[in-house]
């Protein structure tokens, strides 16, 4: 994950709250969202064994504490993601 909070300790009361297990870099400047092309914050990028993206899930909600490794499991079981993914 990359931060771009201007205040890391914003950062870091999110990540006390929603832990997550995949390591999170900060401090990259606020170019970072324009050089790929994220159009909201957060993102995620959910992409398959072969390397395609099946789905860019944008923003927070409580549902994808749940969602998201639902999904990502689903990948690595069957290659395919059920729900809204794609």
């Amino acid at each position: 994950a990359v931060n771009l909070d201007a205040d890391p300790a914003d950062a870091q009361r999110f990540l006390r709250r929603y832990p997550v297990r995949y390591p999170v870099l900060g401090g990259v400047g606020d170019t970072l969202p324009g050089r790929y092309g994220v159009a909201g914050m957060p993102s995620a990028y959910i992409i398959d064994r072969k390397g395609i993206v099946r789905g860019v899930p944008q923003g927070f909600r409580e549902s994808q504490l749940k969602e998201l490794p639902a999904q990502t499991d689903a990948l690595l079981r069957h290659g395919e993601a059920k729900g809204n993914c794609r």
